[in-house]
């Protein structure tokens, strides 16, 4: 890709931004917002009045009938080149029965591709060769403007002239698939190489080895006598694709894997090693630092609620100092810890766990921070 079209395509994703996240009041309605994702999609390319982009389509389901809230299609073919579900920004789209529910419209208008639009941009895909009921959250896109490749990638797969032009969208899923299989292998390598088994049939080779200079007694003595462990010697990069699996029943979805409850990784961050709640800080921090001029309600869009839960990445000071007042502390208060915003000050949750800290992660590597785990 040429470095104007790079250009021109930041600058669409820039306002792509603005009119979904930057430009949007709190408390925007659904049906206003699913306005400007419609204008969002005309800057993409495609033309309502062409009948490209439909509303509140009705679609069959059983005894009745669904409503898909906007699919992107092409007059002449009946299967929508994608569906997308449209949520208020104040709704957490992160929550699996929003994903079930467009999974349905997807089935039912046999379109592989579905896009939740709300808080953030999440891609889900649904392999209709498989008989599995499983999907794919294949990417997701938080609105972070300037210097922003995953942005630029988002405008390269789903502008029209990418799709019409370039079949963009088969194209990004075979990457994503691929890119997801690669670190399922990876994780599985890893484990398999650092387990007792494996540490095991080391051992077998040595007394193997060793069996040429000693008597069998002697050799089973020493390999008694040693242990042999294998465990990562350096800290591991995030890596860009994680897995995210579902499987559905009863319309229910829930997570294919359960993380364990005790996890003690520690991160570093421009050479500075953290665990979760101060890293949390670090890199709320570092954005201040490079953007300061940033407002609290620019801030919450840079870090949506979501990212951390019920309780918000972090809170105007006075608020979280009400909270230590009435329950106890769970926010970063101190006078080094606290940050200034033009508008506010604001302190950051220090309730991070493995739960949560994977979506500020990816946030975090939307913004090019480099963020290595350290097992």
């Amino acid at each position: 890709m040429d470095d104007t079209r790079i250009d021109n395509n930041q600058e669409l994703w820039n306002e792509i931004c603005f009119i979904l996240s930057e430009n949007i009041k709190p408390d925007i309605s659904e049906t206003q917002f699913q306005r400007e994702v419609v204008r969002a999609l005309e800057k993409l390319g495609w033309r309502q009045f062409k009948k490209e982009i439909i509303e509140k389509i009705s679609m069959p389901s059983g005894t009745s009938s669904i409503e898909a809230d906007v699919i992107v299609q092409s007059p002449e073919n009946s299967v929508p080149f994608f569906v997308i579900e449209i949520k208020a920004p104040n709704v957490d789209s992160t929550n699996k029965k929003i994903a079930a529910q467009l999974l349905s419209y997807m089935r039912q208008s046999k379109c592989e591709i579905g896009i939740i639009i709300g808080n953030m941009i999440s891609i889900i895909w649904d392999d209709r060769q498989s008989t599995q009921t499983d999907y794919l959250l294949l990417d997701q896109f938080p609105f972070v403007p300037e210097n922003n490749t995953d942005g630029i990638e988002f405008i390269n797969v789903f502008s029209k002239s990418g799709v019409m032009e370039n079949n963009s969208i088969q194209g990004y899923i075979q990457k994503k698939v691929h890119s997801i299989q690669q670190n399922i292998a990876y994780s599985e390598e890893k484990k398999r190489i650092t387990s007792k088994v494996y540490c095991e049939k080391i051992k077998e080779y040595i007394k193997n080895d060793i069996e040429s200079n000693l008597s069998k007694e002697l050799a089973d003595k020493l390999i008694n006598e040693i242990s042999v462990s294998i465990s990562s010697k350096d800290p591991q990069p995030i890596l860009n694709d994680s897995v995210h699996s579902h499987s559905v029943n009863s319309n229910k979805i829930r997570t294919a894997t359960k993380p364990n409850s005790f996890d003690f990784t520690q991160y570093t961050l421009d050479g500075v090693t953290y665990g979760k709640g101060r890293l949390a800080l670090a890199i709320v921090k570092k954005y201040i630092k490079e953007n300061p001029n940033t407002s609290f309600h620019k801030l919450e869009n840079i870090f949506p609620k979501y990212l951390q839960g019920s309780a918000g990445v972090f809170k105007k000071l006075e608020d979280a100092l009400e909270i230590i007042n009435r329950d106890k502390k769970r926010h970063f208060v101190k006078p080094d810890e606290v940050i200034k915003l033009t508008d506010s000050t604001v302190a950051v949750s220090t309730e991070w766990g493995v739960g949560n800290i994977g979506k500020l992660l990816k946030a975090a590597n939307s913004m090019k921070y480099e963020i290595k785990a350290i097992e």
